[in-house]
């Protein structure tokens, strides 16, 4: 198995490449850079042999099993494609260049990637001191045992506190409210639905559950994954990238890109 290392020769791939090689001792990393093809031949070239220098260089420095390629292509299509044809268990990027303005009306090239891939994505963005010690994981019944698969597969997450965490909306609270049902007994309805929200989660889980936390939160998923972000002091956030056809969008939208373009900690992206 390999770990793909995606760099666009920046400090930020410099970083990722630090966490591949803490995160593993066994797979064989490859450093893979994508030249952009859409340009005359003689530049394409230039910039392949350019970039096949440094990479190189980097690759001599880091010794060990670290490997390279350069591609060429559209990197939203190349890199997931270099990763499934090499059977890549993991990609590993760096954070992307952050702009306030930009990153409001655009995708950022992480994001983008993100929705792109069929191999789990993991973006460093904090300084490797040591390996994760606490994940807190975003997770709804039907995502929970994929989840959980992807972290405990491999080693270095293997060993880390995994922190599962299901946000959940008691839809017919407002209304109750609204018809003048008593406080208590609208307090009843939510926790019944917290308790099912539970329940499914790990009955999902099946022989996986007693290994791992799982707490239930009312609210919106980026609020209560912020709180429990801070309260846990987690190293790592874990979410799907599950899509639904039209809202796909929508979806990886309003949590994954939040926690893309904004988080503090690194994150776990699992298709």
């Amino acid at each position: 198995m390999t770990i793909i290392v995606a760099t666009d020769l920046s400090t930020r791939s410099a970083l990722a490449l630090e966490r591949a090689r803490q995160i593993t001792s066994v797979e064989d990393i490859t450093l893979v850079h994508v030249v952009d093809a859409d340009v005359s031949p003689h530049m394409l070239e230039a910039a392949k042999a350019a970039a096949e220098t440094e990479l190189r260089d980097v690759a001599r420095a880091a010794s060990g099993n670290v490997a390279y390629e350069v591609a060429e292509g559209d990197v939203f299509a190349t890199l997931p494609a270099v990763a499934t044809a090499r059977d890549a268990s993991l990609i590993v990027a760096g954070d992307h260049r952050h702009s306030a303005v930009r990153d409001l009306f655009l995708d950022t090239t992480i994001e983008r990637l993100a929705r792109c891939t069929k191999t789990p994505l993991l973006v460093v963005r904090r300084p490797v001191e040591k390996h994760y010690c606490t994940i807190v994981a975003g997770v709804e019944p039907e995502t929970a045992a994929m989840v959980v698969d992807a972290v405990e597969q491999r080693d270095a997450f293997r060993d880390a506190a995994l922190l599962l965490v299901n946000a959940f909306d008691p839809v017919a609270k407002g209304f109750m409210a609204y018809a003048g049902i008593s406080p208590r007994e609208i307090e009843v309805y939510r926790a019944e639905v917290a308790t099912e929200a539970r329940r499914a989660i790990e009955t999902a889980l099946g022989a996986a559950a007693p290994r791992h936390v799982v707490a239930v939160r009312e609210g919106h998923p980026i609020p209560v994954l912020e709180t429990v972000l801070e309260e846990s002091g987690a190293d790592l956030i874990g979410l799907s990238a599950r899509t639904r056809s039209a809202v796909s969008r929508a979806l990886l939208g309003s949590v994954c890109a939040h926690f893309l373009r904004r988080g503090r900690t690194d994150v776990l992206i699992i298709p």
